[in-house]
């Protein structure tokens, strides 16, 4: 029985990236040694997918003590998978020899619709890969072999346009408590001055906090992420930028009530 010694994909042409209606094409190439191969079968993907990772600490009180909440989410772009090897009719299996064999394939990208470019950040991330994965017969079970290489993707976009000039609007409410009320909640209305944004331009929120006294005391809202504290009063606006920090921005103060943020 053979032995695989190398396995890796290879793009025709090492683009430094990829745009819209593009055509990302390459080979599998597969090195046996030491006789005959046998795989099952022989597939591609070209996949986009984003996720966001970020962690918080709690405290649940003296028995349990602190500890860290992680929160996740992901979401799938685009995956289109390719067949480059299988067996032919009356076979069970595909039988590589010794030496160098090579599968070609290609994808292209969608030139239509909203497929984000690549991004890398401390809190998520947008990512396009191909992965190549073969699967091989043993003698007591199945084993396949992979692998990946990654992409980078661009979609120019052009924020000029109306679409991108319209404001982004969202509202939050959370109950508050201290041990001499008995009860309330803080609510916050944010809203941007547009929806679309380049490297360098500043992002600038509007935003209305408003407290909701049941008796007793509420204590007022604070910032207190990035070494921002802005005490409010029961009602009161102020201008600020990012409504977290966790997509990897970072708040400036410009006077006592607006903050800035610009975009690296």
């Amino acid at each position: 029985m053979g032995k695989l010694k190398s396995f890796r994909i290879i793009l025709s042409s090492e683009e430094p990236a990829y745009y819209p209606g593009d055509v990302v094409e390459g080979q599998c190439e597969i090195q046996i040694a030491e006789g005959e191969f046998s795989i099952k079968s022989l597939a591609i993907t070209l996949r986009g997918y984003t996720k966001v990772h970020w962690t918080e600490s709690r405290n649940v009180g003296a028995r349990l003590g602190p500890y860290t909440q992680h929160f996740m989410a992901g979401s799938e772009y685009m995956k289109e998978k390719k067949i480059l090897a299988h067996p032919t009719m009356g076979a069970d299996r595909v039988t590589f020899r010794e030496g160098l064999h090579t599968c070609p394939f290609s994808f292209t990208i969608p030139s239509t619709g909203s497929l984000p470019s690549s991004f890398e950040g401390k809190y998520g991330s947008i990512r396009y890969w191909l992965r190549a994965e073969l699967s091989r017969f043993r003698s007591r079970h199945e084993k396949s072999d992979k692998t990946k290489k990654t992409i980078v993707f661009l979609n120019p976009m052009n924020i000029t346009l109306n679409e991108y000039q319209e404001p982004v609007e969202s509202a939050a409410e959370k109950s508050l408590c201290c041990a001499f009320c008995t009860g309330g909640s803080v609510s916050i209305t944010a809203q941007t001055d547009k929806s679309g944004y380049s490297p360098g331009d500043t992002i600038l929120i509007s935003a209305e906090f408003e407290t909701l006294r049941r008796g007793g005391c509420i204590p007022p809202p604070l910032f207190t992420k990035d070494s921002i504290t802005t005490p409010m009063s029961d009602r009161r606006c102020a201008q600020f930028s990012s409504s977290s920090s966790k997509v990897g921005f970072s708040f400036k103060q410009t006077t006592a009530s607006a903050l800035r943020l610009t975009v690296r």
